[in-house]
């Protein structure tokens, strides 16, 4: 992929940097890639109404746990993955903590089958292709190998 050729709505890609990245959250829906990522040690805190229906029942709170939200897999990093969005997307204007984030180029994609076909059930990559905030890596060595077309039945 050219780097003037952002990604589009049906581009089917790949990439060995899809293998690494981590999990959104602990519905482990959603795997936020960023090409470098094996393990991610999150600390997990009790939410406040789980504090306070603890202490309403006169019981201790939860303790915060340790989770690993690390989604790395080197399977991801030879499979094809369809885009279902890609914009700009995620800027944020100056305040006086922070100076003004342009916007990036925000993909989501879903994993295609073995065999090239369409999974409603594949896991589902986001990334970006430029940076927006410094958290951000952002995924250049992204390649589109062809285009499907989505139908509506």
């Amino acid at each position: 992929m050219t780097p003037t050729r952002l990604p589009v709505v049906g581009d089917v890609l790949t990439s060995q940097k899809f293998a690494f990245g981590y999990y959104a959250d602990e519905t482990k829906r959603i795997i936020l890639v960023d090409g470098k990522t094996i393990e991610r040690l999150t600390t997990i805190f009790p939410s406040i109404e789980c504090q306070q229906a603890a202490k309403q029942k006169g019981r201790r709170a939860p303790r915060n746990r340790s989770v690993d939200l690390g989604a790395h897999d080197e399977s991801r990093g030879r499979a094809e993955f369809v885009v279902e969005s890609a914009c700009m997307q995620g800027g944020a204007r100056g305040n006086r903590h922070t100076s003004e984030r342009p916007d990036g180029w925000h993909v989501s994609a879903r994993r295609l089958r073995d065999d090239g076909t369409y999974d409603p059930d594949g896991e589902v990559i986001d990334f970006y292709m430029s940076v927006f905030f410094t958290n951000a890596v952002p995924l250049t060595d992204v390649t589109v190998t062809r285009k499907m077309r989505m139908m509506f039945v």
